[in-house]
């Protein structure tokens, strides 16, 4: 019996540029990633209608349509429990403001969509994918615009912070 495909749509909104690939149920990435600006908007909503417009794109150039499952995002500032991006100066349409991005998102595409914060997003990819997949723990350190670690456990499946720098300029210390 010959399974249907399945995929989802990933999505790595930075202060500069969006980056979004498809990936199938094994994590395996099946498109050339397709790349926006984000900080050529100022109002998020013309961000999303650019954002749905670039997803439709890369979902029918690899003629995944009807066959994706849902979006995951990850996002600075990204709250997995709400689905919004909080108070992102390092946005230029995010700032001083809650951004229901998986509402918006969910209304635009009719899909799941499914947002974290970006450098847990990263942390629970190692762990899930890649390096951690062999280690029962392990500190996934990123390093950019911020730098901080994350501590993953694969026994509990948890993934901590542990912040040793605060964003470059950033108005909001949380």
């Amino acid at each position: 019996m010959i399974m249907e495909q399945d995929f989802v749509v990933g999505v790595d909104i930075g202060a500069q540029t969006t980056k979004i690939g498809v990936v199938d149920r094994k994590g395996n990435v099946v498109s050339e990633p397709l790349v926006i600006r984000s900080d050529s908007h100022t109002d998020e909503y013309l961000y999303f209608a650019d954002l749905t417009e670039a997803i439709n794109k890369i979902v029918a150039h690899n003629n995944a349509t009807g066959k994706v499952k849902g979006v995951g995002i990850g996002a600075p500032n990204g709250n997995y429990y709400k689905g919004t991006i909080e108070y992102a100066p390092n946005l230029t349409w995010g700032g001083d403001k809650t951004i229901n991005v998986s509402e918006i998102l969910t209304q635009k595409l009719g899909l799941t969509v499914t947002l974290t914060n970006d450098a847990n997003a990263a942390a629970v990819g190692e762990m899930t994918l890649w390096r951690g997949h062999w280690d029962e723990e392990f500190y996934h350190d990123y390093f950019g615009y911020r730098s901080g670690e994350r501590y993953c456990d694969q026994r509990t499946g948890g993934v901590w912070a542990r912040r040793f720098c605060r964003r470059v300029g950033a108005r909001h210390c949380r």
